[in-house]
């Protein structure tokens, strides 16, 4: 009889422990979601106020410019923890796009002054706007 109850106990548990990660898990694609979006509507603003004009990230364009742009969206994207293929469905971008993308990332960040000067201004713009997004976060807290 022991036995049996001490079998019963461990299963409720291992049941408990299924149900807790499950719970786990569905938490953390929610704030990788609200991650992504926050980045994204970060990268949208931080566009627009480098280009004084509302730039559709989600166009099928293939312009250099907006190539380039797009590039350092995904990568300020991925460097906040954002996994690629999340980023890929947010722009509707293959896979291979966005490694690309980022692959090519540093090489141009060597070779071409024009995308240096453009991604510095585009962080400076990102870190200005991720300041004053702190001050309203304390408040919250």
């Amino acid at each position: 009889m022991k036995l049996k109850d001490e079998i019963s106990q461990i299963e409720s548990l291992n049941q408990e422990i299924r149900r807790l990660t499950d719970e786990r898990d569905k938490l953390i694609r929610i704030v990788r979601a609200r991650r992504l979006e926050d980045g994204f509507e970060r990268v949208n603003e931080a566009v627009s106020a480098l280009y004084h004009t509302s730039i559709n990230l989600l166009s099928k364009s293939r312009d250099r410019s907006l190539i380039d742009v797009r590039r350092m969206c995904y990568v300020y994207l991925k460097s906040q923890g954002n996994q690629i293929c999340s980023i890929q469905r947010k722009f509707r971008r293959t896979h291979a796009t966005i490694i690309s993308a980022l692959n090519n990332h540093e090489p141009l960040l060597k070779t071409n002054a024009a995308y240096r000067k453009e991604f510095e201004k585009f962080m400076s713009v990102i870190k200005s706007l991720e300041e004053e997004v702190k001050p309203n976060e304390a408040e919250t807290v």
